[in-house]
């Protein structure tokens, strides 16, 4: 995977392209102190934040006004957070989200705050206003991808770049004396730099802890530029009550659509049993029809919906592999599924007349395989249930980390000791009987 195929999933990138078949969005630039904002800590927002809900009665307080006097004294007593306000940005969400019928769901170039959809007064990220954008924004950690790990995929990472700089520069013909001349001033150029980073380090040494910490923080952010796209947007979607059994991701390899999978994962749909055969169908002509050839990238995922009128809608693009899903599949089980299609559609495809295989030398895209070859995998009982992310969402940390020296590894370590020296003392107990 390299950075253009993530670039070309961000949603300012397709939307334009497939805006007929897609859900109604409007696509607000955000300026770079909002993005500061949200990779800041805490959560702080406007004394006259409308994002949730009052929960006190203007009485109530005036009958125990008393009460909260002394309270109020050392609150006012203890230093308040500056509290940014962005009025042009919050005027931007409001009129969009006015546009789009009064409710929306939120979402950067790729990634929406679903993670904390429990903040909200209905429990999703439906919002109404810019201040609840705001808030989920602010609260959400699944947008940590879009701000900080966007490419942390990739194989093209600035990094490699650097490592293979000189190859390029020593692989040009002896003619090409521009481009050689490119290549020595850019790794000319690169070096000063780092010899300019090296010297103000080595002046930090010896310099102030405030001039040190200058120094780190330029680091830090070089660092991060480096790690996520040059601009961010903020996506408001029209917000619908989707039928989460009727949202389905798609997987496709070299141009070819090669699996069809149920989205939601953690329920069983008897009605899909019997119908997943006419929906593979419609997904694959929307396939064949809208996307096959459109889409920048030769592996890429995308997620649709089927209206309850029958209509296909494009709701994402996903890269394929990386911080993608691969759901009811593995992304190995892909590659074999891929491999074996291919042989078999060339074998098929053998007999093809010579008229057609002329047609295809004039046609940049190949044909699309047809429906039967493609795989679809859904939910088919209740003992398939998968155990879906989304149940860690607003839980703590703890509960959910099985990582190396998380706190549930350290109690897995404690009860296999007091495990095994349960078991040695009545191994003992049986000796002395």
């Amino acid at each position: 995977m390299r950075r253009d195929d993530v670039l070309a999933c961000q949603i300012q990138s397709w939307y334009p392209k497939f805006r007929s078949v897609s859900l109604r969005t409007e696509i607000i630039p955000l300026p770079l102190e909002f993005v500061d904002y949200l990779l800041s800590d805490g959560i702080f927002l406007p004394a006259s934040c409308k994002a949730l809900p009052t929960r006190t009665r203007l009485g109530e307080w005036e009958a125990h006004r008393d009460d909260y006097e002394g309270l109020k004294e050392e609150d006012d007593e203890a230093e308040e957070p500056e509290v940014p306000a962005f009025p042009a940005l919050e005027a931007a969400v409001d009129a969009a989200i006015a546009r789009l019928g009064g409710a929306v769901l939120p979402k950067l170039n790729w990634s929406c705050p679903k993670d904390v959809g429990w903040l909200s007064a209905t429990g999703t990220p439906k919002c109404s206003n810019a201040q609840e954008v705001f808030l989920l924004l602010k609260a959400s950690d699944s947008l940590t991808y879009d701000l900080c790990h966007a490419f942390d995929s990739c194989v093209d990472s600035p990094e490699s770049d650097r490592a293979e700089a000189p190859s390029v520069a020593g692989d040009s013909e002896p003619g090409s004396r521009s481009n050689g001349g490119a290549s020595v001033a850019a790794e000319t150029d690169e070096k000063q730099q780092e010899a300019s980073r090296a010297d103000a380090i080595n002046d930090s040494a010896g310099a102030e802890p405030q001039q040190k910490q200058q120094v780190e923080e330029m680091e830090e952010r070089e660092c991060v530029q480096q790690s996520r796209p040059s601009e961010f947007v903020l996506a408001l979607r029209k917000w619908f009550d989707l039928r989460p059994e009727m949202e389905f991701r798609c997987f496709v390899k070299a141009h070819q659509l090669i699996g069809i999978c149920q989205r939601e994962i953690t329920s069983f749909y008897p009605f899909l049993v019997d119908s997943h055969q006419d929906l593979k169908l419609q997904i694959c002509d929307f396939y064949s029809n809208s996307i096959h050839g459109r889409f920048p990238s030769s592996h890429y995922t995308f997620d649709i919906y089927i209206t309850r009128d029958g209509r296909v809608k494009l709701v994402d693009f996903n890269t394929y592999g990386g911080a993608t899903l691969p759901l009811l599949f593995s992304w190995e089980e892909l590659e074999d599924i891929y491999s074996e299609k291919s042989t078999m559609h060339h074998q098929s495809s053998s007999i093809a007349t010579v008229s057609s295989a002329q047609d295809q030398l004039h046609n940049d895209k190949p044909c699309c395989w047809p429906s039967k070859i493609v795989e679809m995998r859904i939910v088919e009982s209740r003992s398939g249930v998968q155990v879906g992310l989304r149940a860690a969402s607003g839980a703590p940390f703890d509960l959910h980390d099985r990582s190396e020296g998380s706190a549930f590894d350290e109690l897995m370590e404690k009860l296999k000791v007091e495990c095994s020296t349960d078991q040695d003392d009545s191994s003992d107990d049986e000796d002395d009987c």
